[in-house]
């Protein structure tokens, strides 16, 4: 009864999709769908992958493709060629796996995982203008990524939803290959249990080729004299008195022991000088002794980038654009010239309008800032060696600089005091001279960098200076900074956490350099 039910059903619903007066779309038809979706794939590679412009309409469809899929909008022309290779090739294909519903979740999995981050996909925390941020869209899961993530953590929390993407991930892959869990470890299992019995069969049947032993020779007896083989040479008798004086001295000269050659004793190496200090003394009898002998630190222990990361022309663009607009708010005329951008700041290189003075322009630092979304801007008016003003403005995605990318060896006249810093704004390695600048403040607000750049600092100075050339004397009343240095040889006296005690060290410092 039920099947039947079944039957009747169905004749109902293909009645109403007749009410509707579909056209019945024939191979031909859907071969051009195939090849309209091949055409399309080409194209927006094209724009995904090589950076072409799409034009006005192409450019809007992939940045429209980005907002709605994010990160997973890039494989939109690998998925437009298979869907449309599949369509053309329809008919020849017997059986297919369920590709709609396992595409389906596997592409929602990575949109979830994109706007989750989970295990690690997308660029990780980046700041966010709203929900509908459209750079913070088209860099995550996109917004179909992140209302499926705001749905889900409303629902099932945040920790449900990498669960979900786990779940969706793991659903995709089966229905795409048509495999089961149960055949998976099936299939797992005999494939090892097949390689254990080909190697136990090779191993079994492995000889070593037969190769006959040198024949043995009993080694000569020490005691035995060598054996001297000569030419019997006749020499005729002339003179009596030759013949005696060769009797008396029976052995020639060709028999006769050469004499042992003295061997001339190896000159002496100099012993290494030791390095002094520019006073000529040694400062410690511990780390100079000879019993212990100082390493440089290998620079292959330093980090260095990857791989060079890709610049964001698209932002750097609509950042220009906006910064113009603003500025024709407040009735500056400008034009952009050009850009330099760097790891972490970007500087927009600006033209003015006749009789529009530079002084306006630095006047409206805040307003630019404001109408940026940025932290800061920096106005440089004018920038040296060009007519145009420049403004630096925070790049949105910023690159991590390592100490292995600008560590490098010392000009020539610097002192073992020499540290490197960063970058600047051209991507140039920044360093200096610390015994050139003998006062130092490092300011800025939480999270700026000031411990970074005081470990830089640091680590610089232990990668090419020994303990007899720079001595240390590290405070630290906060106890989290400079811990990781205690017990290297360049400390005068352990870390100082007692600010009693950081006041009689730096009175015996003050006194050591009066002496």
């Amino acid at each position: 009864m039920a099947s039947r039910k079944r039957r009747k059903r169905r004749p109902a619903r293909r009645a109403w999709l007749r009410d509707l007066n579909l056209p019945v779309l024939e191979q031909r038809h859907w071969d051009l769908i195939g090849l309209g979706l091949v055409a399309f794939a080409a194209f927006f590679a094209c724009v995904f992958y090589l950076g072409w412009a799409g034009g006005e309409v192409g450019q809007a469809l992939a940045d429209a493709i980005l907002f709605m899929f994010g990160g997973v909008g890039y494989a939109a022309p690998v998925l437009m060629f298979a869907a449309g290779a599949l369509i053309v090739v329809r008919p020849m294909i017997p059986a297919l796996h369920p590709l709609k519903t396992g595409a389906a979740c596997l592409i929602a999995a990575l949109m979830l995982g994109l706007a989750a981050g989970s295990l690690g996909l997308g660029p990780g925390a980046t700041p966010r203008d709203g929900f509908l941020d459209a750079y913070y869209l088209q860099h995550h899961g996109g917004l179909v990524g992140e209302s499926l993530l705001w749905g889900s953590a409303k629902l099932f929390s945040t920790a449900g939803s990498h669960i979900l993407f786990v779940f969706l991930m793991l659903a995709g892959v089966l229905l795409l290959t048509g495999a089961s869990i149960a055949s998976i470890v099936t299939a797992t299992r005999e494939a090892a249990a097949t390689t254990t019995e080909r190697v136990r069969r090779t191993t079994a049947t492995v000889r070593v080729p037969y190769r006959p032993l040198p024949p043995i020779v009993p080694p000569e007896p020490e005691d035995r004299e060598p054996v001297v083989r000569a030419t019997h040479v006749e020499v005729p008798v002339q003179d009596t008195s030759e013949f005696d004086e060769f009797e008396q001295d029976p052995e020639p000269d060709f028999f006769d022991e050469p004499e042992p050659e003295v061997e001339h004793e190896p000159e002496p190496e100099p012993v290494p000088q030791p390095e002094l200090t520019p006073m000529g003394n040694r400062r410690s009898p511990v780390t100079e002794s000879d019993d212990i002998q100082y390493r440089m630190p290998k620079l292959s222990f330093l980090q260095r980038a990857k791989s060079a990361q890709k610049l964001d022309t698209k932002g750097i663009e609509r950042v220009g654009g906006q910064l113009v607009e603003a500025l024709s708010h407040f009735n500056v005329e400008a034009r952009l010239v050009g850009t330099v951008s760097g790891p972490h700041v970007t500087r927009y290189e600006l033209r003015l309008a006749p009789g529009i003075k530079m002084s306006k322009v630095a006047t409206l630092k805040d307003d630019l800032a404001y109408a940026l979304a940025a932290e800061q801007v920096r106005i440089l008016a004018p920038i040296p060696g060009k007519q145009a003003v420049g403004v630096e403005v925070p790049n949105r995605v910023r690159t991590m600089v390592h100490l292995g990318d600008v560590f490098q060896e010392a000009p020539k006249g610097w002192s073992p005091l020499s540290v490197w810093l960063g970058k600047d704004i051209a991507g140039k390695a920044i360093g200096t001279d610390l015994a050139k600048q003998p006062h130092i403040l490092i300011a800025g607000t939480t999270g700026s960098g000031k411990s970074g750049c005081v470990n830089a600092m640091l680590s610089s100075i232990l990668l090419h200076a020994s303990p007899n050339e720079v001595r240390l004397v590290l405070v630290d009343p906060k106890r989290v900074e400079l811990n990781h240095y205690e017990g290297i040889p360049h400390l005068l006296t352990p870390v100082v956490t007692s600010p009693r005690l950081a006041a009689n060290v730096l009175s015996n410092l003050i006194k050591e350099m009066e002496e």
